[in-house]
């Protein structure tokens, strides 16, 4: 599978100017799939003044787009302030426009827990990691509400890692916890 990458101008290029790319590419070859982040950096080409219906103009042109090729079409954007609050995540956690979730079939909102880190013993040595909850929100394919802890493993015996992977939470024994407090590299 080859991945192509393309930079696109934020708060310049238009949904026309992604959909552009996409066409020269699947001209060329099979398109499955396009990830882009973020979603409220990309501009309609249209003259509207309102944020939130200028963002909701770009997840309808995506739509478009995802239609007319066939393809999955993914994208971020920020969660408002209960988001960040540690509330529950709901589809009305999205920043700036409802109309974003509106044209989606699928949402899941990505937070740190309560407890954000983790460091535990295992059989590959003392892992450190950054703790995730993904939760569904909407699903027009299925159905809502899974939430799951998930993290990113940063430090292995004390050597950062700078691996991204997000993997499922393992099932930890409190003996292998780490229950004193320890200093958390958040730069990593």
């Amino acid at each position: 599978a080859e991945v192509i990458f393309q930079y696109f101008e934020m708060k310049k290029s238009t949904i026309f100017d992604v959909e552009a790319i996409i066409d020269d590419i699947s001209r060329k070859s099979s398109i499955k799939a396009v990830f882009l982040d973020y979603l409220d950096l990309v501009l309609s080409g249209e003259q509207i003044k309102e944020l939130r219906h200028e963002l909701g103009a770009v997840t309808k042109g995506f739509k478009r787009i995802a239609i007319s090729y066939d393809i999955i079409f993914v994208t971020v954007t920020q969660m408002n302030k209960t988001g960040y609050n540690g509330n529950e995540a709901t589809v009305t956690s999205m920043s700036e426009s409802m109309e974003k979730a509106n044209d989606s079939d699928f949402v899941a909102m990505i937070q740190h827990p309560k407890q954000k880190f983790i460091k535990y013993k295992s059989d590959r040595g003392m892992i450190e990691a950054k703790l995730l909850t993904i939760t569904i929100v909407k699903n027009r394919n299925g159905s809502i509400g899974y939430t799951g802890t998930y993290m990113m493993i940063t430090k292995l015996d004390g050597v950062n890692i700078y691996d991204n992977r997000i993997i499922p939470m393992p099932k930890i024994s409190e003996e292998d916890m780490l229950t004193e407090d320890f200093e958390y590299d958040e730069s990593i």
